[in-house]
C-alpha cells in the first residue's frame, strides 16, 4: 500500500517518505526472500529506489544515493535505480 501511496503523493510529502521508510524497514526485518531459482524477487529494491526518489525530490541527495545504492546491491540490473543514481550523483556535486 505504501508503494501505491508514493505514486499519488506530492514531492516533499513527509508522511509518504515515512511510509516508504516503514516499508524498507519491514523488508529488512523479514530477511532474505525465499524464492526459487529464476523466480523474481520483487519489492525491496523497488522500495529502496522509491525511497531514494523521495529523498532526491526533497533535496537530500546523499540519503537518496545511499538508498539507491542499497537497491542496486539487491538488483544490480535495475535500470530505474541506475538512472536515479546518476541523477543523485549530479545533484550531490
Amino acid at each position: 500500500a505504501a508503494l501505491c501511496v508514493h505514486e499519488r503523493s506530492a514531492p516533499g510529502d513527509a508522511p509518504a517518505l515515512e511510509r516508504l521508510r516503514e516499508v524498507v524497514r519491514a523488508f529488512e526485518a523479514a530477511g532474505p526472500a525465499r524464492v526459487g531459482p529464476g523466480e523474481p524477487d520483487w519489492g525491496q529494491a523497488e522500495a529502496l529506489t522509491l525511497l531514494g526518489q523521495r529523498y532526491l525530490e526533497s533535496g537530500q541527495a546523499l540519503a537518496a544515493r545511499d538508498a539507491i545504492e542499497r537497491a542496486l546491491v539487491l538488483a544490480p540490473d535495475y535500470r530505474a535505480a541506475q538512472d536515479l543514481l546518476e541523477q543523485a550523483a549530479r545533484r550531490a556535486q
